[in-house]
């Protein structure tokens, strides 16, 4: 009877000086955590480019895109002509 002592003695000594495991608990309120963050940095893009759509910036960018693509085109359309 006192070895069955002595032995869960020493194992509960031995538990309560083992290193803590996350549980499962843990890892999903970690992985809760991540995913506010992740969108709270995806609200603030989202609010930012609202902010440059609002501001003219995009459309303007578009334009430029735009212009560019037209003069890719003419170009490549008088080189394939001159082949």
């Amino acid at each position: 009877m006192i070895f069955t002592i002595t032995t869960l003695t020493k194992m509960i000594a031995h538990i309560n000086t083992a290193p803590q495991k996350k549980s499962q608990s843990h890892r999903l309120n970690d992985q809760i955590a991540a995913k506010e963050k992740e969108l709270t940095r995806i609200a603030r893009y989202k609010q930012s480019l609202y902010q440059d759509w609002k501001d003219g910036e995009i459309t303007q960018f578009a334009n430029e895109l735009r212009k560019i693509n037209e003069y890719i085109e003419i170009n490549t359309t008088d080189t394939a002509a001159a082949g």
